[in-house]
C-alpha cells in the first residue's frame, strides 16, 4: 500500500513540473513572436531580428534591468528606428 501511494505522489509531482514548464514557456514564446511579427510589419525580418527579440524576452535570458535595452540596441544596429525598437522590445 505504501509503495502505491509513493508512486502516485511521484507521478503527480512529475506531471506538475512538466506542465509548469509548458505553461511558463508558452507565453514567453508568444511574446517573442509578437516582437518578430511587429518588426516584420515594419519591414524588418531575419535571424538577427529574432535574436534581438529573444534577447529582450525572459526566455532568452532577459534578466536584470538592461535586457530590454540590449534588445533595442541590437535592433537599432540593424536599422530599426528607435521607436519601433522600443515597441518591439516591450512586446518581447
Amino acid at each position: 500500500m505504501r509503495s502505491r501511494k509513493r508512486i502516485t505522489i511521484v507521478t503527480a509531482a512529475v506531471l506538475m513540473f512538466g506542465l509548469a514548464g509548458t505553461i511558463t514557456a508558452s507565453p514567453a514564446s508568444a511574446t517573442i513572436q509578437e516582437c518578430v511579427d511587429y518588426l516584420a510589419s515594419k519591414g524588418h525580418t531575419g535571424s538577427e531580428v529574432r535574436g534581438a527579440c529573444l534577447t529582450g524576452s525572459a526566455i532568452g535570458g532577459g534578466t536584470g534591468p538592461d535586457h530590454k535595452q540590449r534588445c533595442r540596441t541590437q535592433l537599432m544596429a540593424l536599422g530599426v528606428s528607435p521607436t519601433h525598437a522600443r515597441v518591439a522590445c516591450d512586446l518581447a
